[in-house]
């Protein structure tokens, strides 16, 4: 019989380490985040305590490029929080 191991990867899309600051909007507030990492579908973004998102909640993020003031603008809904931060899939 075949057992899927328990910690195995269940993601569709490699992530990416990316480590730069970011800004998200929620309920027309700003919060300062970091970009921990990145995939296609989805990031996982480090975020203080304190703030009021939860999962089912939709962002909108500002990802900066390399190249100095372009940003990708995305929309993200928050499938998971927890003391790290916010674990993000991309809508649009």
């Amino acid at each position: 019989m075949f057992f899927k191991r328990r910690n195995q990867n269940k993601r569709r899309h490699p992530r990416k380490a990316y480590g730069a600051p970011i800004t998200i909007t929620y309920d027309n507030d700003s919060y300062s985040c970091v970009l921990n990492d990145i995939s296609k579908g989805g990031a996982f973004l480090g975020i203080e305590a304190g703030h009021q998102i939860r999962p089912g909640a939709f962002i909108d993020i500002n990802i900066p490029f390399t190249d100095r003031g372009k940003f990708v603008k995305k929309v993200g809904k928050v499938t998971r929080v927890d003391k790290q931060g916010i674990g993000v899939r991309f809508i649009a």
